[in-house]
């Protein structure tokens, strides 16, 4: 059954415009079946009979169509309220002749407005001018113009290759397939218009020139809907698959810490260490690098190693190296600058970190001989420095989720830290019919109030602390069932290693129900299988040599995903091994039309020789299947 032939012939006023249509064809092609409603009312209303004088026919018709160029305009803003997207999908779209139809609506809009201020005459004039079938200017001629342009292949192949390959979504905050139907959107409210326009003026001859349009009228209705079903399945139905409805964020203007990033702080830095004080024998026998995990640190008042008196201790020295038989080290503030050393300055000139002015008295730390044989030389290791020591270095294990029981569901998601611990919070929005969202009732689902150190607060139940053999998140994406949407998020702790978990919901399309009788259900990964015990995915994301991810903002070029990253310090020459990498994307991913979601996922987005950032994405829900159902039931 095609989608518009079910319209009553006893409703004539249209209900008030309350939410948006804005990436959800569905919804206008709902909007479409109700203006077809009211014009196939207005048919009746001219002809009936019973109304005692013309002017009170006069006034109805003319308030009728009042009401449905509103609803209209509403449907207009709402596409064309994001001046950014609007302007992305402009390039695409043969603009002049759309503006022309636009031109042709504002002007019919403001007759009938304003009825009884102008002539029969007018009405009559601008009635024919629209339905002329030869005229270049009118709205039957434009239409068939564009119908023809939007659906040839030479057209399409150059938009859809820009939507694969393009960019700037990011900046866009729409997805891909959003954006593609807003293009699809905007042709068939275009079409609308036109529809309405024809609609419009056979019945202004009607109710005039008492001419019989019965004929025309059923025409244009029927060219409508087999434009309408031929746009949708050009469009829709043969490329919506292939175009990607992941959303996620580019870089901010500026990175600012805590607001567009987040760090684990004070976890692996690098640290400088007289290998004698390595020794359980307090001897200078073997070399640095025979020091692979230890946590013994001697410190006596041997006068020729003054060092560890100004060092503080390390909780665990790992991977040590001999690097110089000099250095001069420019010491930091551990608990107000989150590292050691600002640089290291080696004897041979080469510097750990960045060549800039030290505000304290540098140290200068070179071997010296034990005895005739061996000489005391100083390590460059990596200290775990222990949860004790300032560290930020925990991770929510707790369900963030939508008020279900309220009919909410996630439309975004962002990584924050509150309580020193790192979260990845949810928004939430209530769910309404065709899968549309009250724009009004949009929040972010406050975080979890909890402290590590609080009463009836478990490491490994409520919080995951990173440390050296379990710092690993699997770069994952989780997709919903068929009919489902997202409703929460978690880290599940598996072997040591952090896996993303999404809780979906089944709901029903068309009152936007949630199905709060039926279970819960924790997602479906897109990804191979368990390779191993510790990993998702055999792939490990590379980060050596790494520079602090701060220091450029030029584009992202590296993207990874279905692997798994550890968390590892920064590069020894660049940055002294001073700071934790990779840091935490805290720039909120949410589409500015807000949109349930079909599925959440985790990626590693960076640029070769710097850390990057582990960055949240959301997958938009697919409208597809509910738009060819309403063409193809």
């Amino acid at each position: 059954m095609q989608f518009l032939y079910v319209f009553s012939i006893y409703v004539f006023i249209l209900p008030p415009i309350k939410c948006t249509v804005r990436n959800n064809p569905s919804l206008l092609i709902y909007e479409f079946v109700e203006i077809t409603k009211n014009l196939t009312n207005l048919f009746r209303i001219i002809n009936d009979s019973n109304y005692i004088t013309h002017d009170d026919k006069e006034e109805h018709v003319f308030t009728t169509l009042d009401v449905i160029n509103n609803k209209i305009r509403g449907l207009n803003r709402s596409l064309y309220g994001d001046e950014l997207t609007a302007n992305v999908i402009a390039r695409d779209l043969p603009i002049v002749d759309i503006k022309t139809i636009d031109t042709h609506f504002s002007e019919m809009e403001n007759f009938v407005r304003h009825y009884k201020q102008f002539p029969k005459s007018i009405f009559l004039d601008n009635a024919y001018r629209i339905i002329s079938p030869n005229a270049n200017s009118s709205v039957m001629y434009l239409k068939r113009r564009i119908y023809k342009q939007i659906t040839s292949i030479d057209f399409l192949e150059p938009f859809l290759k820009r939507l694969k390959f393009n960019k700037d979504f990011c900046n866009i905050l729409q997805s891909p397939q959003q954006i593609f139907y807003n293009f699809v959107n905007i042709v068939l409210l275009t079409h609308g218009k036109a529809f309405v326009l024809h609609q419009t003026a056979y019945n202004i001859i009607n109710l005039y020139e008492k001419f019989d349009v019965a004929n025309k009228i059923h025409q244009s209705r029927a060219e409508f809907i087999r434009d309408i079903n031929n746009i949708i399945r050009m469009l829709i139905k043969n490329n919506v698959e292939n175009i990607s409805r992941e959303l996620w964020r580019c870089n901010p203007d500026k990175h600012i810490r805590g607001k567009t990033y987040l760090e684990i702080t004070n976890f692996l830095h690098g640290y400088i260490i007289n290998k004698k004080n390595l020794d359980p024998k307090k001897q200078c026998v073997n070399e640095c690098d025979s020091f692979k995990m230890t946590a013994i640190q001697n410190c006596d008042d041997d006068i020729d190693e003054p060092w560890c008196f100004k060092e503080s201790p390390c909780s665990r020295i790992i991977s040590c190296t001999y690097i110089d038989s000099s250095m001069d080290v420019c010491l930091a503030n551990v608990p107000r600058d989150n590292r050691r050393y600002h640089h290291i300055e080696l004897g041979n000139g080469t510097f750990f970190g960045t060549n800039q002015q030290c505000t304290r008295p540098k140290i200068n730390l070179a071997t010296y001989s034990e005895s005739l044989i061996f000489k005391c030389s100083y390590c460059f290791c990596l200290c775990d420095e222990g949860q004790g020591s300032y560290s930020d270095r925990y991770i929510n294990l707790r369900i963030s989720m939508s008020n279900i029981s309220d009919n909410r569901v996630v439309t975004g998601l962002r990584f924050i830290k509150h309580n020193r611990i790192v979260h990845l919070q949810v928004q939430e929005g209530k769910l309404l019919e065709k899968g549309n969202i009250n724009p009004t009732t949009v929040q972010w689902v406050p975080p979890e109030d909890y402290k590590i150190t609080d009463r009836d607060i478990y490491k490994g139940q409520d919080y995951h602390t990173i440390s050296w053999e379990e710092r690993t998140i699997e770069l994952t994406k989780v997709i919903a069932k068929a009919g489902s949407v997202v409703t929460g998020v978690r880290f599940k702790r598996t072997f040591g290693s952090l896996n993303l978990q999404v809780l979906t919901t089944a709901f029903d399309f068309n009152t936007g129900k949630l199905e709060k009788n039926s279970d819960s259900d924790w997602g479906i990964f897109e990804s191979a299988p368990y390779f191993n015990i510790r990993h998702k995915f055999r792939l490990k994301v590379n980060l050596n040599p790494s520079d602090v991810p701060v220091r450029t903002n030029l584009d992202f070029t590296d993207f990874s995903e279905n692997m798994y990253i550890e968390f590892a310090n920064t590069d020894y020459r660049k940055d002294a091994g001073q700071t934790t990498i990779p840091f935490f994307d805290a720039q909120a991913v949410n589409s500015t039309t807000p949109t349930p979601l079909s599925g959440i996922g985790l990626f590693h987005k960076g640029r070769k020789g710097y850390g990057g950032f582990i960055a949240p994405k959301i997958i938009t829900y697919d409208f597809s299947r509910h738009i060819l159902n309403q063409i193809d039931p």
